[in-house]
């Protein structure tokens, strides 16, 4: 019986040091979400410093989204533990911590969104994830909560339109959705008429293009808004860039 005892402290010791090690310790533990869940300006963006920077860079847009939405950008954090009572995961599937049951995709730039109830003492109660089946299915993850949930139009950089002015959105508790790979391979722009573009913007002397590098990070974003992976200059240099563009040659 003794030796029964001391078995069972030192499995239960045993569970309790897995529960607390790792990333996402005890918040490992998670289950569908019942109930909706309401997000605001005071959630938290969830995201490992170790992500590709086009991810990151997806991300800054998103957080500059809620700004515009909410009248106040949310912060963003590198792990649950420093998460408020919601918050929302960025990550590509293969991040994620095995014990956080995110609804994930498998096929290349698809991507899922789901939420879940996160038990425990611990601030974090509701998390919203935003999965990737890679990286470029998680910048579009963001992009597509954005437009869907903060009503932020993909071409608001051309066509002027604002999203409406909020103080929260209810998200319902079946909030769940996989979007299946692109039917078509490549998808992008192809930038004529770039002389408009030159004109518009004129590019310095020391980014070597006829277009800003400040145009064409506008015009990357809004294919990748769009869900596009590639771009067409017709005559001009292609810079060096942030964002997660290949010319069609590069896959």
């Amino acid at each position: 019986m003794v030796n029964r005892k001391i078995r069972f402290s030192l499995w239960w010791l045993v569970s309790a040091a897995f529960l607390i090690s790792g990333s996402g310790s005890a918040l490992a533990k998670t289950a569908a979400k019942k109930t909706p869940v309401v997000i605001s300006s005071s959630i938290t963006i969830v995201e490992s410093p170790d992500d590709p920077e086009p991810i990151r860079r997806a991300t800054d847009d998103l957080i500059k989204d809620f700004g515009n939405v909410f009248g106040r950008e949310p912060e963003r954090v590198d792990n649950l533990e420093d998460a408020g009572p919601v918050a929302i995961l960025i990550s590509e599937r293969a991040r994620v911590h095995p014990g956080i049951k995110c609804r994930a995709t498998t096929d290349p730039e698809s991507f899922a969104f789901s939420v879940l109830r996160v038990p425990g003492h611990q601030p974090l109660k509701d998390l919203v994830c935003l999965t990737g089946a890679d990286m470029r299915g998680t910048i579009y993850a963001i992009y597509q909560f954005s437009q869907s949930v903060l009503g932020v139009d993909p071409m608001y950089l051309w066509t002027d339109k604002k999203p409406e002015k909020r103080s929260s959105i209810t998200l319902p508790a079946d909030f769940e959705r996989a979007y299946a790979k692109p039917v078509f391979r490549y998808r992008g722009f192809f930038i004529n008429d770039e002389d408009l573009l030159s004109g518009w913007i004129p590019a310095t002397k020391m980014e070597h293009t006829g277009i800003a590098l400040r145009v064409w990070d506008n015009v990357f974003e809004t294919i990748l808004r769009l869900k596009g992976n590639m771009v067409v200059p017709g005559t001009w240099i292609f810079p060096t860039t942030r964002r997660c563009m290949r010319p069609p040659n590069a896959g």
